[in-house]
């Protein structure tokens, strides 16, 4: 919680909102998701935005920002993972300490992928494929390209 900002939208409210409503995602949708997934997306949901500037992507990379030199790409939701990472190596939040290390691995590889897909860039290009998948009923949770 400490290492949120205090900015408008992009905050540990949001964090917490976006927390419980993957939550009631995992409850609604009764063993679909492995409990190593469900970690995984919940610990995403919780960091998601952590350390966030209240700047867009655009804006980071227009201002020359040091983040912006450094991920070249989604800038913040690369920031945010990093954030992530180190928190979760710290000793006192090491919540994966007792993984192996491949379990380890495949749990920031689904962290990883949960917080770069927030990347607003990304969902407006997936945009029409999912509105295909929905307007035509086509969900699978099978498919991977729909988690």
């Amino acid at each position: 919680r400490k290492n949120y900002r205090n900015v408008p939208y992009h905050n540990w409210s949001h964090a917490f909102s976006v927390a419980h409503a993957i939550y009631t995602v995992i409850k609604e949708t009764k063993h679909q998701f492995t409990p190593n997934q469900c970690i995984a997306l919940f610990v995403a949901c919780l960091c998601h935005d952590l350390d966030h500037r209240g700047k867009t992507n655009d804006y980071m990379v227009k201002s020359a920002s040091t983040l912006a030199s450094i991920y070249s790409t989604s800038t913040m939701e690369r920031h945010h993972f990093n954030q992530t990472v180190t928190i979760l190596q710290t000793d006192s939040h090491n919540i994966f300490k007792h993984f192996s290390s491949k379990e380890y691995r495949q749990m920031l590889d689904e962290i990883r992928h949960c917080i770069l897909a927030t990347d607003l860039v990304l969902f407006f290009e997936n945009r029409p494929k999912l509105e295909r998948v929905v307007d035509n009923s086509q969900f699978d949770w099978n498919n991977k390209e729909h988690m």
